[in-house]
């Protein structure tokens, strides 16, 4: 397998900060950890070297619900977790555009059409990605890029006709996070994956910064599994494909 500098498995199939050479950006790699530990499999055909690689193997037989969460940063992640409790998640992807660092549409699409294809269809995928809150403390500059970012999930979700919410970081962690001891949010989304899903240690091959990303991403998806309901009933915007 052919894998972009920026996309090197070791052996537990995790990568670490040690393994990214020098010169590659931020948000360039995407970052598998199966959750038993084996190599990370082929890609499929067709997909460029580089792109999310799905923790799940073949397309199920019978279509299954996946739930899809995206804290949606320069430096978030994506998770999505199907009925089966089997995790896919990469760190956002970005490239850098006349001194910008802008989301990648090819490269975070290519991680939606992975849970499509597990899912067995769009209609089988409920995506919910996180609110960007305006902080006096980011400053105007980042700020904006927070609104851009998360204006950039609003648009890539409607227009490729996924059912669709967005949720205030508040309100998930009302849910997700109640009764969970600490004054750190990081330190209780930890906590919770460890209790909701006690067979992802493989959580720990990370670096602390992308490991957190990518537990809020998949808090963010059990929260969407837990308001499946609610969310497709009232919730939800999409436009045909």
């Amino acid at each position: 397998m052919h894998l972009n500098p920026a996309v090197q498995s070791t052996t537990n199939g995790c990568i670490s900060e040690g393994d990214k050479p020098s010169g590659i950006g931020k948000g360039l790699e995407a970052r598998v950890c199966p959750p038993n530990n084996s190599p990370l499999p082929e890609p499929p055909s067709g997909f460029r070297d580089g792109a999310a690689t799905s923790l799940l193997q073949e397309a199920p037989s019978a279509p299954i619900r996946v739930y899809v969460g995206i804290d949606g940063g320069s430096s978030g992640a994506v998770a999505a977790v199907d009925e089966t409790g089997a995790w896919q998640v990469a760190l956002v992807a970005a490239v850098q555009e006349r001194g910008h660092w802008l989301l990648s549409v090819d490269q975070n699409l290519e991680f939606l059409r992975l849970a499509v294809a597990k899912a067995g269809g769009l209609d089988n995928v409920l995506v919910a990605y996180e609110q960007s809150r305006k902080n006096p403390m980011f400053g105007s500059k980042n700020n904006f890029v927070n609104g851009r970012n998360e204006e950039f999930w609003r648009v890539l979700l409607t227009v490729k006709g996924f059912r669709h919410c967005s949720v205030d970081p508040k309100t998930w962690q009302s849910v997700c996070l109640k009764g969970i001891n600490s004054t750190d949010t990081k330190v209780r989304a930890r906590e919770y994956i460890r209790r909701m899903c006690p067979e992802t240690t493989w959580l720990d091959c990370y670096n602390k910064a992308p490991r957190e990303a990518i537990v809020d991403a998949m808090c963010i998806a059990l929260w969407c599994k837990a308001s499946y309901h609610d969310l497709a009933a009232d919730h939800c915007d999409s436009i045909e494909p």
